[in-house]
């Protein structure tokens, strides 16, 4: 089965306090960071830190984000997770294929071959490579935007993804390239977090990801989680209106050879049957369908 998604929540490495209840949480995925919740002069801890307490076979997927290739803590990061093995690793601030091509070689060639890699693009260099970058390994199964080092590189503030059009170009064309090579396309991590508020900005910044087919959206507290979960879901209603969809058009193109039919006062052809069946897949795939 192949991981939902919906939410993916971040805890510190160097913080055990916070794994059990991260681990208990209703996210789909738990995050061990290695990058920027732990301070320079921390890193040596937060790495022995997860060693001695990594959850090795957790029911959720558990996954750890390193420290970028560009930095010199990097090396260590992967000599650790070649240790733990990981059912995924979270790559932040990737900027070149040969990024991922060595990473995938150094694990393959470890004997290493079973884990995911979920791609954080966070510089202009990265998002204008972003399609090499997503071509570059099969292991590659998700991606999305580091949203706060870009703005900081460009100088922006980090305003709502649909009103800020820069945000917003760089938000959609993410979705186009992750739907182009089949890759779940995730939304960025959203700052706001317990009050009604916030959760409400939250969710209309979850509508509006839902609006370019992403699956899940990277979470920082557990309040953020419900959200997330809810409106990420693929519901019942969608299953059963999809197989609806399918169904008629096999009845139509049975009984008259046609491949248009009405449904619900709208025209429906071809390509929504396309439609449908990729949404059944992707629910058969990642456990919405029994």
């Amino acid at each position: 089965m192949k991981p939902k998604r919906r939410s993916l929540l971040f805890v510190p490495a160097i913080k055990t306090k916070f794994y059990e209840r991260a681990l208990s949480s209703e996210a789909d995925s738990v995050i061990f960071d290695l990058d920027d919740s732990v301070a320079p002069n921390g890193k040596v801890e937060a790495r022995e830190v997860l060693r001695q307490h990594f959850p090795r076979h957790h029911a959720k997927e558990v996954s750890i984000r390193l420290n970028s290739a560009q930095s010199p803590f990097y090396a260590d990061d992967v000599a650790l997770m070649l240790e733990l093995r990981p059912r995924s690793i979270t790559l932040t601030k990737v900027e070149h294929a040969a990024e991922i091509t060595q990473l995938v070689e150094t694990f393959t060639g470890a004997g290493c071959h079973d884990f995911e890699l979920i791609l954080f693009i966070e510089t202009l260099v990265g998002f204008y490579n972003l399609g090499e970058i997503l071509a570059s390994s099969p292991h590659i199964t998700a991606a999305t935007l580091g949203t706060e080092d870009l703005c900081s590189e460009m100088g922006i503030e980090r305003t709502p993804l649909a009103e800020n059009p820069i945000l917003n170009r760089l938000t959609v064309e993410l979705a186009m390239r992750c739907h182009q090579y089949n890759i779940q396309c995730l939304g960025p991590v959203f700052r706001g977090f317990g009050e009604a508020a916030q959760l409400q900005a939250l969710e209309q910044e979850c509508l509006y990801l839902k609006q370019l087919n992403a699956h899940g959206q990277f979470a920082i507290h557990p309040t953020q989680i419900a959200v997330q979960n809810r409106l990420f879901t693929i519901t019942p209603e969608q299953i059963a209106a999809a197989e609806q969809t399918l169904a008629l058009f096999m009845a139509k193109a049975a009984e008259e050879g046609t491949a248009v039919i009405s449904q619900n006062g709208q025209m429906q052809d071809t390509p929504s049957t396309v439609k449908a069946r990729k949404l059944l897949q992707y629910a058969r795939e990642h456990g919405y369908v029994g």
